[in-house]
């Protein structure tokens, strides 16, 4: 049997009529530009970002007068093609990724753009998650897959110059060379992709999108192809999610791949931390008759939050990586180009034994296993010479122009060595100006502790949190809209009695006011009715299921701010402790068993969790303050470790709500500029706080 299997490191194994490598911005670029003039029914594209002012191409003897951005290219090939439809498929980005992204790039998109242009930012991620596939899929028969985007600061030829006026982004800067590497396929493979893809806007959209049914050949024989028909697998990982379940099949292939190597295995890769490729890896690197290994990585992970984060991960593996090496057969290096600071590689590309050719979105590290969404392509010479040879020239190829060499002069050297490491070691040279550089271990020594938020970050499936979150909400969803149905009659219910209640005292009572009854409250009955009284009926309105942030607003209306703020704490730290124990009491209903259907799943995953995801699950309500502090005490979560979660999860929200109130109150009882400024202030928060749970959390469902 060979390498490649179906439901277990592909997805499916299928097959190309012809295939070409594309390495560096400028040839694939030049190639999707081609591509998409030639277009007739259907583009789908699919990226972690997207640009609308990317500069396809770099010349106008290529462009020849037509549109060279992105956005125009397709406002063009859409108005001369009636018959054609445009499919943009972007992560709706993490705001950590906002200063290197285009703004508003939907509207950037779709502003007086044709109808056929369809642009949909796809949050339906795990909150820690991404999406990280790079496909185009052009009418179902030809398809791009790789590690670029169709964004800024990506294109660069292979020179890689340190000054090349072209390598600029749409704000004319300059940025660092930079390097990647794609595949062009055509035939079976592009429909299959095409199957990917739609599953894909169908996960998002819910939308269904037919195939193409023009099935015709030769669309596309204006490209120089570099290989015939040929098996490929292609490998997935999507992450356990809104009820569809995990798949690591990417993480599955890599480790098949190293541990089937006779020979060789060659990596290039922008990072490396993943726990499972490393453990391969370290266990292949023992055997006695183990394959020579080559690793290509950039000198640093790319900037100051990668470096702090993926970079601390990667730096002790690499070292771990050296000391398993028993029999010195492996090297790892980092390409360099005199006079530049920096010198970004973005390739994901894996080679073994020149008989599997790989390439692909995942990083070899720890998300792009279980957490982001993913799509590798491999190519299957196990029973062609020819592909074999040009897998071999394909990895010469990338290892030369790293070199500044041809692959003659790599390949003359390698024949009298035998061995890649040893051939890269006698042909670099700095004085060349491009070379590799071998990375030495006591270069990683300083970065073994302090590790702990750059495991967060490279999760290797969601998050605790993230998983209860999700499962809570797809379980109790139905009973969600009936609570919220409920909730709203008795917010309504609630607001009406007191607006009718101080209407009347209003025309009963001379000069009533709220600070008047605030007044007599605290005159009358002193820090008892603050202490003992406000935080009873707050606990009583609880249980009626009245929605936290009213019974915030009516506390921030009656208190000073001090007073206030000590009520709402008392208040909702007795209402949970009482919920919970009225859970308690009813835990072994039958009632309560039949109405919650995955009581025992519940129960099992709520006591599993730990202090900080407990956090995050109130941070984001999923059902009522009352029901979930309710549910806790059914299940017997540890009462304490459930009290302090939830206040340290709730109090942020619940004190911003105040706060807005106070604002209120005080510019309505006295206006001036200072007070608008300050109330506009608090709004603007309430508001982008809102927008954010409600797009980055509810709006994935």
């Amino acid at each position: 049997m060979g390498l490649l299997k179906q439901r277990s490191n592909c997805w499916r194994i299928s097959s190309c009529d012809r295939a070409s490598f594309l390495v560096d911005g400028e040839n694939y670029y030049k190639a999707f530009y081609e591509a998409v003039l030639a277009a007739k029914k259907r583009i789908f594209i699919v990226g972690w970002d997207i640009d609308s002012k990317l500069e396809l191409v770099r010349g106008d003897e290529i462009s020849r007068g037509k549109p060279k951005t992105l956005r125009k290219l397709l406002d063009y090939v859409l108005a001369k093609n009636d018959d054609l439809e445009v499919y943009i498929l972007t992560w709706d980005f993490n705001p950590v990724f906002l200063k290197e992204r285009e703004w508003f790039s939907k509207l950037r998109f779709t502003w007086k753009a044709s109808e056929r242009l369809h642009f949909v930012k796809d949050n339906g991620h795990p909150f820690t998650g991404s999406q990280h596939e790079k496909l185009v899929v052009i009418d179902d028969k030809l398809a791009f897959c790789g590690g670029l985007d169709l964004t800024a600061n990506r294109w660069d030829t292979r020179t890689h110059k340190v000054v090349d006026r072209r390598r600029i982004n749409s704000s004319h800067d300059l940025y660092v060379p930079f390097h990647d590497v794609e595949l062009m396929v055509e035939g079976k493979v592009a429909e299959d992709l095409g199957d990917l893809v739609r599953e894909r806007w169908y996960r998002a959209t819910r939308d269904n999108i037919a195939k193409v049914e023009d099935k015709g050949k030769g669309d596309f024989d204006f490209f120089d192809w570099e290989i015939g028909e040929a098996k490929i697998g292609i490998a997935r990982t999507r992450p356990e999610f809104k009820g569809y379940p995990e798949v690591r099949e990417i993480e599955r292939l890599f480790v098949d791949m190293i541990e089937n190597a006779k020979n060789e295995i060659f990596i290039e890769n922008q990072y490396f931390s993943s726990k499972v490729i490393h453990a391969a890896l370290v266990e292949t690197l023992k055997r006695e008759d183990g394959p020579y290994v080559t690793m290509i990585l950039p000198q640093n992970s790319g900037g100051v939050f990668q470096d702090r984060t993926v970079g601390r991960v990667q730096n002790p593996m690499l070292k771990t990586l050296y000391q398993a090496d028993t029999y010195n057969r492996l090297a790892i290096y980092c390409p360099r180009v005199h006079g530049a600071k920096f010198f970004k590689i973005h390739s994901k590309l894996m080679v073994v034994d020149d008989t599997y050719f790989r390439v692909g979105s995942a990083n070899t590290i720890n998300r792009s296993m279980g957490l982001d969404t993913e799509t590798d392509l491999v190519i299957d010479g196990s029973e062609s010479e020819v592909l074999r040879e040009k897998f071999r020239f394909w990895k010469l190829d990338i290892v030369a122009e790293h070199l500044g060499v041809s692959v003659g002069a790599l390949e003359d050297e390698l024949d009298k060595v035998d061995d890649l490491n040893l051939a890269i070691k006698e042909v670099s040279n700095p004085e060349r100006g491009r070379y590799l550089q071998f990375m030495e271990i006591e270069k990683y020594q300083k970065f073994e502790e302090n590790m702990t938020f750059s495991e967060f970050c490279d999760l290797e499936s969601p998050s605790k949190a993230d998983l209860m979150f999700d499962f809570i909400y797809l379980k109790t969803r139905h009973m969600k809209q009936r609570f919220h149905h409920s909730l709203w009659f008795r917010s309504g219910f609630f607001l009406s009695f007191l607006m009718i209640a101080f209407v009347t005292l209003n025309v009963f009572i001379e000069g009533f006011t709220t600070a008047e009854v605030r007044n007599f409250i605290v005159d009358n009955t002193g820090s008892f009715a603050q202490l003992v009284i406000a935080p009873l009926v707050f606990v009583l309105f609880s249980i009626l299921l009245i929605p936290l942030n009213i019974l915030v607003i009516v506390i921030a209306t009656f208190f000073p701010l001090k007073s206030a703020m000590v009520t709402m704490i008392l208040g909702m730290s007795l209402a949970i402790v009482v919920d919970y124990f009225f859970g308690l009491m009813f835990r072994n209903s039958k009632v309560l068993q039949k109405f919650l259907k995955e009581y025992s799943e519940f129960k099992v995953r709520l006591n599993n969790m730990e202090f900080w995801p407990i956090i995050l699950l109130r941070v984001f309500p999923v059902l009522p303050f009352s029901v979930v502090n309710f549910l806790a005490g059914t299940l017997q979560v540890n009462l304490l470790k459930f009290w302090a979660g939830t206040l340290l999860g709730v109090l942020p929200a619940a004190m911003l709500v105040l706060l807005f109130q106070k604002s209120l109150l005080t510019l309505v009882a006295n206006p001036s500029f200072g007070g608008s400024l300050v109330f506009l202030m608090m709004l603007g928060l309430v508001l982008l706080l809102g927008g954010f749970v409600k797009r980055r959390l509810l709006g994935r469902y």
